[in-house]
């Protein structure tokens, strides 16, 4: 079977996702509500529910606009402390 490259794959696969495609967002994700709701308000914390309403003026590109913000980089700060780095020398 001949390997497809990325443009010959997106051709071939476009039928399949019709229009829709744009505006399919992840639902039940663990960190993307939480991420799209910081990096729009600077609130702590997120829904999926909170999330659609934020992109509500993007119906129909909400993947897209999901993805350009987290390109964007505004991220939630991570709150716990990394755990400490041990010796293993003494191992």
């Amino acid at each position: 079977m001949p390997e497809s490259t990325g443009p010959e794959l997106r051709r071939s696969c476009a039928p399949c996702l019709g229009e829709a495609a744009a505006g399919a967002l992840s639902l039940g994700d663990l960190h993307l509500p939480v991420q799209i709701t910081h990096a729009l308000t600077g609130a702590r914390g997120g829904t999926d529910e909170r999330m659609l309403q934020l992109l509500e003026p993007y119906a129909g590109q909400r993947h897209r606009a999901a993805r350009l913000i987290l390109l964007g980089g505004r991220l939630p700060n991570r709150r716990a402390h990394r755990a400490p780095h041990s010796r293993i020398a003494r191992l």
